[in-house]
């Protein structure tokens, strides 16, 4: 019984199914990966923002894919929320 049903399953007549289905996942996680932005990226866009001042932390707050990503960045001597919005570009920056 076991058998039979594996059989089926590794078939010829379901394999091109199962090869489509991993094909569109793997393109999907592609071109999630690739489009998206990248945290890497936005945090060295960050330590390139504030330059000389030493950062102690790095905390993201909020996240709205394609729209814009909520960072909060403590230094030695204030605290700032940023906002980031795609491009890498600041769109709001206050202190808290």
């Amino acid at each position: 019984m076991l058998g039979t049903s594996l059989e089926h399953l590794i078939s010829l007549d379901i394999l091109p199914f199962y090869i489509i289905v991993v094909a569109v996942l793997l393109v999907a996680n592609i071109i999630k990966n690739k489009f998206g932005e990248v945290r890497e990226d936005q945090i060295k866009k960050l330590h390139k923002i504030y330059g000389k001042q030493n950062i102690k932390e790095i905390e993201m707050i909020d996240r709205s894919p394609r729209e814009y990503t909520k960072f909060m960045v403590r230094t030695l001597t204030n605290t700032e929320i940023i906002t980031m919005v795609p491009g890498y570009k600041i769109k709001e920056r206050f202190e808290v």
